[in-house]
């Protein structure tokens, strides 16, 4: 049994987010919470440490590639499950279970903390933004009525609300896009559903992908969809995965709005004060 520690506050954040995110890697904790810092090595040893007291699990997940080790996987035991819970005034029944299983469902969980962690950084290093009540997991399910249409129900990866100095902002909505669905008709429901959904929501729909291709291809197809529809098409935003975490995503022009030829960035728009992009502004 590995002697008792301390829990100091550094701890108590790891414990956390490694709830927030309904399990993350060992190489996201170093990059949320340890920025700072040349290597990791100083966040892997702490990490080590609850693991041998009993606050976290690792496991190895299989490497993507096939070749190789893959990440380590950290999710929370009962124990540190109580920290956490603590740590953000909830009852221990209230924390969701990790279901991060299957390779593939893995791949989009951490991708999708990938792009958390870069806004999330991007916002403590920003003197106009903050983002709070972010909302994980699928957890936020929309349904999109019109009369004389199909409903469509739009399960958005993530949603979180980005302050703007200090004042409520806008509702942000995320899709995490790991180019599995090359089905075009419903890819252009889905964008056709979001497009709906912000004609009576104060919303931007991110969508994070895989490839520059990738981006310029929903673009296309989301401005087809709103021409078709008499919708606007510039409340969804497009980015690689790449653009966002080498980036700023607030501050940066690496997001392709449909029917604008230049990149625009996020502080661009709701920087002003607005709270959704209007035509007036991207015009």
């Amino acid at each position: 049994m590995a002697a008792p520690i301390f829990l100091i506050r550094r701890d108590i954040a790891i414990l956390v987010m490694v709830h927030t995110f309904g399990g993350c890697t060992a190489a996201q904790v170093a990059r949320r919470l340890f920025p700072t810092l040349r290597g990791p090595r100083v966040c892997y040893r702490r990490v080590a440490e609850l693991v041998a007291q009993g606050y976290l699990t690792s496991r190895r997940l299989p490497a993507m590639t096939g070749v190789g080790s893959g990440k380590l996987f950290l999710s929370l035991t009962p124990r540190g499950r109580s920290v956490a819970a603590a740590a953000q005034g909830l009852g221990v029944h209230t924390l969701p279970r990790v279901r991060a299983n299957s390779p593939r469902f893995i791949e989009h969980h951490l991708a999708i903390g990938d792009t958390r962690i870069a806004l999330e950084l991007a916002a403590d290093r920003s003197p106009l933004f903050a983002i709070s009540e972010w909302c994980g997991d699928r957890q936020l399910v929309i349904t999109v009525i019109e009369a004389g249409k199909a409903n469509v129900v739009l399960v958005p990866d993530s949603s979180f609300n980005l302050l703007v100095a200090g004042r409520r902002g806008s509702q942000l909505l995320l899709e995490q896009d790991t180019g599995s669905l090359t089905n075009r008709p419903r890819m252009k429901a889905r964008l056709l559903g979001y497009l709906r959904h912000a004609r009576s929501a104060q919303v931007l729909v991110l969508f994070v992908t895989t490839t520059e291709e990738r981006v310029t291809a929903l673009a296309k197809l989301t401005a087809d969809a709103g021409k078709a529809d008499g919708l606007d098409a510039r409340v969804v935003w497009f980015a690689t995965n790449q653009r966002v975490r080498l980036g700023d995503p607030l501050h940066e022009r690496i997001w392709q709005v449909p029917g604008v030829l230049a990149p625009v960035a996020i502080a661009d728009i709701l920087g002003t004060g607005a709270s959704v992009p209007s035509g007036g502004l991207l015009a």
